[in-house]
């Protein structure tokens, strides 16, 4: 370094350490997510490279950062231009399993310490049962037994779409339980 960017650097007070301002994601089991300003920014402490800086991710389960136009291949570090630029994207693993990931900022000079990021995740339900046998004419009354999802939303409704039935139909009644 220069003696005179030195000099710059620590003249302070206009230098500052920078600071991770939003590191949040919402996504749905085994979505990608092209992230934008809204989702991840930091500020440099009143530097003029604030597009410069760089988040540095570590720690990262069940899912990873990549640049959509190099996609399948991990990023560990990219810029902030990158990410207003709408250059970076998310990729969750399809797992049942909500990510987990760091973000720390690099200014040219410094590290912030690395802080998890807040994730809002929806996987899709779940079959508990999925399963029934019909004999020959008979019908079956469906119960929680034989056919059972649960999702991870608290009191979600959960809407079964039956196709390709062959010899045989489904119907709801009126009918109350016996």
């Amino acid at each position: 370094m220069l003696l005179g960017q030195l000099y710059e650097y620590y003249k302070c007070p206009r230098y500052q350490l920078p600071t991770l301002i939003k590191n949040t994601l919402s996504v749905d089991q085994g979505q990608t997510v092209v992230l934008g300003s809204d989702q991840l920014i930091a500020n440099s402490g009143g530097s003029t490279d604030y597009y410069d800086l760089v988040f540095v991710v570590s720690d990262i389960q069940h899912g990873r950062f990549e640049t959509i136009n190099n996609a399948g291949i991990s990023l560990f570090n990219f810029t902030q231009t990158q990410v207003a630029t709408h250059k970076i994207q998310f990729v969750h693993d399809d797992s049942f399993t909500a990510p987990i990931y760091f973000i720390a900022v690099y200014d040219n000079f410094n590290t912030t310490t690395p802080k998890i990021a807040f994730v809002n995740f929806n996987q899709r339900p779940q079959f508990i049962y999925n399963m029934f046998q019909i004999t020959n004419s008979k019908e079956l009354r469906l119960s929680f037994n034989e056919l059972l999802a649960i999702d991870d939303k608290n009191n979600a409704e959960i809407f079964f779409n039956v196709k390709n039935v062959s010899h045989g139909v489904f119907a709801t009644t009126a009918v109350s339980e016996p």
